[in-house]
């Protein structure tokens, strides 16, 4: 796309269960989100979003069992 940025903007985790600690440390749980959970998103202008399903299997993340994720682009309403 010949773009570029002076970092990488900070992600946001939606279906990952990472609290912090009252010591500032992060813990590492089991997800709360059920098979079929979904969210929506509502772009209010031109954006360039990226996806991650990271398979992340050594933490306790989605108990050890990393599944597919899909996604969906909507037409606007």
């Amino acid at each position: 796309m010949g773009l570029s940025v002076p970092f990488t903007p900070g992600s946001i985790n939606i279906f990952m269960n990472i609290p912090w600690q009252p010591d500032g440390a992060l813990e590492f749980v089991e997800s709360l989100c059920k098979p079929g959970d979904y969210v929506t998103l509502r772009a209010k202008l031109d954006c360039i979003a990226v996806m991650s399903a990271c398979p992340q299997d050594i933490l306790a993340i989605n108990s050890q069992k990393p599944v597919e994720a899909h996604y969906e682009i909507l037409p606007a309403a």
